[in-house]
């Protein structure tokens, strides 16, 4: 009768590579009235989705494989509302391309979703661009972008299709590296955007890095 499960090794934001949480495919013919799911760490692998009640999942982590994203874009959810994805580094194994997201961003199987977060990566400029054009986000009350490493190239995608996301009540992009001049269009564009807490890239002997907010 289980309906919520958290699994992790919580120290807020702070090593959560450290926890590698494996294989939850035996879990799901055991919890049939699961409606909630948060995990946290590294190595996670969800194998086949059955989950007609499950109306929240969030994923937390700095280095997440491609299984889940690929799993979630192949089942069928008719309950869920919300559906958060944190990236990770490739530092630490995250290896999910914008192709292995492209059943969530076409709406297959997610009839309720009202709240799509694909934050915490490193391919947010591509995600940015992706969502724009997205059937699922003609449903979405909320899209967060957070916490990953967006730049102008995103914000502007953002921008040029602001008649296509005008509708949602909140965007979220926070935590990002997207220049001021661009996230001040963006607010005057979409008011609800929020760009709080832009990041500066580091440089070290001539190169310049970006990096998402959770990774170790």
């Amino acid at each position: 009768h289980l309906k919520r499960l958290h699994l992790a090794d919580d120290h807020d934001n702070a090593e959560i590579s450290w926890c590698e949480i494996g294989n939850l495919g035996a879990v799901w013919a055991k919890l049939p009235a699961l409606e909630w799911l948060r995990v946290r760490g590294v190595g996670v692998s969800l194998g086949e989705i059955q989950g007609d009640k499950l109306r929240v999942i969030k994923l937390h982590s700095g280095g997440l494989p491609a299984e889940p994203s690929q799993r979630i874009s192949a089942a069928t959810l008719p309950a869920l509302e919300d559906l958060e994805i944190w990236f990770g580094t490739d530092n630490y194994g995250a290896n999910t391309t914008i192709e292995d997201l492209r059943g969530i961003l076409g709406g297959q199987g997610l009839p309720k979703l009202k709240r799509l977060g694909l934050m915490n990566g490193e391919f947010m400029d591509e995600i940015a661009a992706a969502v724009v054009t997205a059937p699922i986000t003609r449903q979405l009350e909320t899209l967060d972008l957070s916490m990953g490493t967006m730049r102008a190239e995103g914000g502007r995608a953002l921008i040029a299709g602001a008649e296509r996301l005008k509708h949602l009540e909140s965007l979220e992009v926070g935590q990002n590296f997207i220049p001021s001049e661009v996230t001040a269009e963006l607010r005057r564009v979409l008011p609800q955007s929020r760009v709080r807490g832009q990041d500066m890239p580091e440089e070290w002997s001539g190169e310049v890095y970006y990096y998402v907010s959770v990774a170790e």
